[in-house]
């Protein structure tokens, strides 16, 4: 209401607006019309379950097969009133009554509808077998197939969208445990997926774990008797990445193109198939630790891993512009990177007495990584490069102050981000030493927008049926670089200006026709 009112005094609707052609969140909420959206979902599940121990003890066969419906239908109705705009310059009527005119012609109400939908089907057969012997081995395998086709018509027209996005995967996992103390698992997975041609369409991912438990003692039990339970366990292996930016990246699209000889249309290639493209393949070490102390008023978890993930695929921004690919360059697995960081989870339980007790949670992760390799082209210098840093890592230039008058800004480098440098711009630093702040004074700022480090702290109490908890969570090392308008206060001049109120309006870089002081006077500034 302190910006525009709901409605002028005379019962119009108002526009507003650096223009006055803008409409006020009222007239958006109440005068534009309305949407009709309705959704609907389908699951279907079909499981087959039999018992196979007339054959082998232990052995059983499972199948499942699933078909999921999504569809969306959208009714727009659309419209738009008269809006007036009364300007306080031009004043009012001989009689009082506000002078009007109309900024914004009104539209009758249109209708529009959209429709959407995508339809999954899943197959899944599964054989296990599950058996212990003299009572101290346990023995546990199981072979495992699926098959996945996904349709959309949300993936838009063109021979490619049309065709049903498809995954097949085998795998096998063999496990033994000895008195529940001694444990080994063996995985092996072979994937396959659209994205990659017929030779290397399949994946091996293979993985082995361990598990020690030494709590299974009755030495333990004995001379530590707070330790209620106590495992160590590790692994190693490898996982497969096959989601990428397009569909089928192996062939090679012809199509119509704007590069012709003449400089007008053609026909080019829009794709260059990357042909000996694989699997993304990520290589994981963890380390791990469970333990329950204390009569299991103490549960703590701890995890330690280090991940290194190779073949990224990526563009071949090396390749010069001289070989004609400089518009549609080919992909290839060739990056790289690592990552390492530990997580966990404790959590501490007291029972008061039967209808009162309390838990205290809290949990930790923290998560490094750095580019091993990443393909540049146009790296002058050290800094410009991805290898070496964080992925994800914020770029800028570095800021040394402000400007202080004319004479300073002779006196420093050449700003080319502004046309008109004035007293009161920000000043960067000049990186390279050449006299002018460009491209080139780009660096590595800080964290990218991914939290390297994550913590929370919960607390529970519980008496009888009444029960109150809360949570804390926090982030670190992680930076958010806000774009665009939003984040002015008042961007445009279009609601005022901020500054206009405030005390020392004499220190401050606004625009003269606020502070009414000509050195004020400095079009480039936001704030």
């Amino acid at each position: 209401p302190n910006l525009v009112p709901v409605r002028y005094s005379n019962g119009l609707l108002p526009a507003y607006g650096v223009n006055a052609d803008q409409m006020s969140p009222y007239v958006q909420l109440n005068y534009t019309g309305y949407k009709n959206i309705e959704r609907y979902t389908t699951k279907t599940n079909l499981k087959v379950e039999q018992d196979l121990g007339m054959l082998l003890k232990g052995l059983s066969v499972q199948g499942l097969f699933s078909l999921t419906t999504n569809g969306v239908h959208t009714v727009h109705n659309s419209m738009r009133p008269d809006l007036y705009f009364a300007d306080p310059k031009v004043g009012r009527n001989p009689d009082g009554s506000l002078l009007t005119e109309r900024r914004v012609t009104k539209e009758d109400l249109e209708a529009s509808q959209t429709s959407a939908s995508d339809r999954q089907y899943y197959i899944e057969a599964q054989i296990n077998y599950n058996q212990v012997f003299n009572e101290e081995h346990r023995v546990t395998g199981l072979v495992h197939a699926y098959q996945q086709e996904t349709k959309n018509s949300g993936w838009g027209d063109g021979i490619f969208t049309v065709i049903p996005q498809r995954y097949q995967a085998y795998s096998g996992r063999a496990t033994y445990s000895y008195r529940d103390t001694y444990m080994i698992e063996s995985n092996i997975g072979y994937t396959g997926s659209e994205n990659f041609n017929r030779e290397s369409r399949f994946g091996v991912f293979p993985s082995i774990a361990l598990g020690w438990v030494p709590s299974q003692y009755t030495w333990i039990n004995k001379n530590l008797p707070f330790i209620n339970y106590l495992k160590f366990r590790g692994s190693y292996g490898q996982v497969g990445n096959d989601r990428l930016k397009v569909r089928f990246p192996y062939l090679t699209i012809v199509g119509g193109v704007n590069s012709g000889i003449w400089g007008g249309p053609a026909i080019g290639e829009t794709q260059i198939g990357a042909e000996n493209m694989e699997w993304e393949t990520t290589t994981k070490l963890d380390l791990g630790i469970d333990t329950k102390l204390f009569d299991n008023k103490i549960d703590l978890t701890v995890d330690f891993y280090r991940n290194k993930t190779t073949g990224i695929f990526q563009k071949r921004e090396s390749i010069p512009l001289e070989s004609g690919l400089n518009s549609t360059l080919p992909y290839a697995n060739i990056g790289s990177m690592k990552s390492w960081g530990f997580d966990g989870n404790v959590s501490f339980f007291q029972k008061i007495n039967n209808d009162m007790n309390f838990t205290v949670r809290s949990n930790f992760t923290l998560a490094r990584n750095k580019v091993d390799y990443w393909e540049q082209s146009g790296v002058n210098y050290p800094y410009q490069s991805y290898t070496g840093v964080p992925y994800g890592v914020m770029r800028g230039l570095i800021a040394e102050g402000l400007f202080k008058n004319e004479e300073d800004i002779l006196s420093s480098p050449r700003q080319t981000y502004m046309e008109n440098v004035l007293p009161g711009d920000i000043k960067y630093k000049d990186v390279n030493g050449d006299g002018v702040v460009d491209d080139d004074d780009i660096v590595p700022l800080s964290y990218s927008n991914i939290p390297q480090f994550q913590y929370g702290f919960a607390l529970e109490y519980n008496f009888g049926n009444f029960r109150i908890s809360g949570l804390l969570e926090g982030v670190e090392d992680v930076e958010y670089f806000l774009g665009g308008n939003g984040y002015y206060p008042f961007a445009g001049g279009s609601t005022g200006n901020l500054l206009s109120i405030v005390a020392n309006q004499e220190n401050r870089w606004i625009p003269a026709s606020y502070s009414g002081n000509p050195a004020t006077e400095n079009p480039n500034a936001r704030f």
